[in-house]
């Protein structure tokens, strides 16, 4: 699963190890702010220098989370069409989208 989910969103990854010189944003920079919290969590190793993989603990502490996830979306998907979830969806992200737009400086 963190493989098709690193894959999904572009990330460069073998065997669960991510470089870190994938980093070339603020942005990129900002989404790993958080490696010394899964490091010190137990989450994450550091193998070799430049590089973070998964612990066995980690491991398993992902699958909880993806089963978490996956009770969430059934529960909350329940007698909920296809059309009507993306029917939300595209009405909350134009409401969204107005709501940047008139609070934008440039606006």
């Amino acid at each position: 699963m963190a493989q098709n989910l690193a894959t999904a969103i572009g990330l460069p990854v073998t065997h669960r190890e991510v470089p870190l010189d994938y980093v070339r944003t603020s942005a990129d920079l900002a989404a790993m702010l958080p490696i010394d919290t899964v490091l010190t969590d137990g989450w994450a190793d550091r193998p070799a220098p430049g590089l973070l993989t998964l612990t066995p603990g980690g491991r398993r502490r992902l699958t909880d989370v993806a089963a978490r996830v996956d009770a969430f979306r059934e529960l909350s998907m329940a007698g909920i069409s296809l059309e009507e979830y993306r029917t939300t969806v595209r009405t909350l992200e134009r409401m969204s989208h107005k709501l940047e737009m008139a609070t934008s400086p440039s606006h």
